[in-house]
């Protein structure tokens, strides 16, 4: 076999570089939408599971709140706490800005006192965030159905750290039962010496009172199968970036090879 020159083997080591580059690169990216095709059945699935549990119209009474499970509708008796509103920051509809308004809702079950946090859905922010507008609750008590929403995972935050704005309503970054118990919470529990506090979120139904935008309606959801029609174009494209690793490496060899005549 004939001896490489300084030159030849410059050009190779550089070539062979270039292809540990090129690999890394590949398996990388392969690695990446290989994940994301995968991340898309995920998510198909968890909205298969969601459709279906808001099709159920099966009414549980506040009694048995304890055993609800996600997208139970149950109906609840009692007072809006309508002095105390949170407004959930950076919720957007129809592609305008705004928030999910979150207000305690108390009821009673028995002897005792039982504390809700009611979605009343998506309201649309003011030019000026600064100004934070109350939402209208009747005083007296009202009947409402709502269903309970239990995310199976954590949603997307820009931060774990929880914030609030002095006064009512207080703009937070997102709906955590145990925050917002206390800032409130020892308020009530002088008054209320058996008071207890639900740990999820509920969504009201249509036609309830105070209900705003319902922004989570199916029809407002992306669809599972768009979802599988992003995995498969992930999924493909994982598919396509092997062919041209096998292409570009046959290549390199068969260059090698004729290199090396």
């Amino acid at each position: 076999m004939p001896q490489l020159t300084g030159l030849q083997q410059a050009i190779f080591r550089q070539g062979r570089g270039k292809l540990v580059v090129f690999i890394c690169l590949v398996v990388v990216f392969f690695s990446l939408t290989l994940s994301l095709g995968f991340w898309q059945l995920d998510r198909a699935a968890q909205k298969e599971d969601y459709l279906a549990r808001n099709q159920t119209n099966e009414i549980m009474q506040a009694s048995s709140w304890v055993n609800a499970i996600d997208g139970q509708l149950i109906q609840l008796n009692g007072k809006y706490l309508s002095q105390y509103q949170f407004l959930i920051d950076n919720k957007t509809y129809q592609g305008k800005s705004g928030y999910d308004v979150i207000v305690p809702f108390l009821t009673k079950v028995g002897l005792d006192d039982v504390l809700f946090w009611v979605n009343l859905g998506w309201v649309e922010a003011s030019v000026d965030r600064s100004k934070l507008n109350k939402t209208n609750l009747p005083n007296a008590e009202v009947e409402l159905q709502a269903r309970v929403y239990l995310p199976a995972k954590k949603g997307f935050r820009l931060s774990d750290a929880q914030y609030q704005t002095q006064g009512w309503p207080s703009r937070v970054q997102y709906f955590d039962a145990s925050f917002f118990q206390q800032l409130i919470g020892t308020e009530l529990t002088q008054k209320k010496k058996h008071l207890l506090v639900s740990g999820f979120e509920m969504r009201l139904e249509a036609h309830q009172a105070g209900v705003q935008v319902r922004r989570w309606l199916p029809n407002n959801v992306m669809p599972p199968e768009k979802h599988l029609a992003y995995a498969f174009q992930w999924f493909a494209l994982a598919f396509s970036l092997i062919v041209l690793a096998v292409v570009f490496l046959v290549r390199h060899v068969k260059e090698s090879m004729n290199n090396e005549i």
